[in-house]
């Protein structure tokens, strides 16, 4: 299939998606919202997917509260770029019990984003955060072991929790 006609069709299915979730009873749209703005930030389209995050995490969904709160922080410094804002999200997805936005807090408080840095409660976060099977959590938690970053290093903890990671997508607070 040429490439030009695979993005005319992709195109067409996001537009089909965002007329659905405007059409459907506010007590469904929110996880289509979600989905919309997983299909837009799929395409690189960071400006529809920012704006259907926003609608779903204005809806409470813990996934598009993390997702928003990422790329907020991936902004460049003048346009949208709102750090405290992505870190009041990342903490609603922890609090939410949301593995991806407890890891993100984490990271948040680790290094200070939005607020003070408390390493000692980012960690935590992360932790738990490792425990719910989040793998870029095993990774960061894989790089404090080996760099000693906030804890004692200890290079078997280090290799135990790469191995737990597996191919986990890169580290940091930005979008994967």
């Amino acid at each position: 299939m040429p490439r030009f006609r695979l993005i005319s069709i992709l195109a067409a299915v996001g537009a089909a998606c965002a007329l659905a979730a405007v059409l459907l009873p506010a007590s469904r749209r929110a996880g289509l919202e979600f989905t919309v703005g997983r299909f837009y930030d799929g395409q690189g389209d960071e400006f529809n997917a920012r704006r259907w995050y926003a609608l779903a995490a204005a809806h409470g969904i813990p996934r598009a509260e993390d997702s928003l709160g990422r790329i907020l922080v991936a902004e460049p410094e003048g346009l949208d770029h709102d750090p405290a804002r992505a870190a009041s999200l990342f903490r609603a997805a922890a609090n939410a019990g949301d593995p991806g936005g407890m890891c993100d807090w984490g990271l948040a408080l680790f290094v200070g984003l939005g607020g003070p840095r408390d390493p000692v409660r980012g960690l935590r976060w992360i932790r738990a955060a490792a425990l719910r099977g989040d793998r870029r959590a095993d990774k960061v938690l894989a790089d404090c072991y080996a760099h000693g970053l906030g804890i004692v290093p200890d290079a078997s903890r280090a290799r135990r929790r790469r191995a737990e990671a597996g191919a986990a997508p890169r580290v940091g607070l930005r979008r994967n």
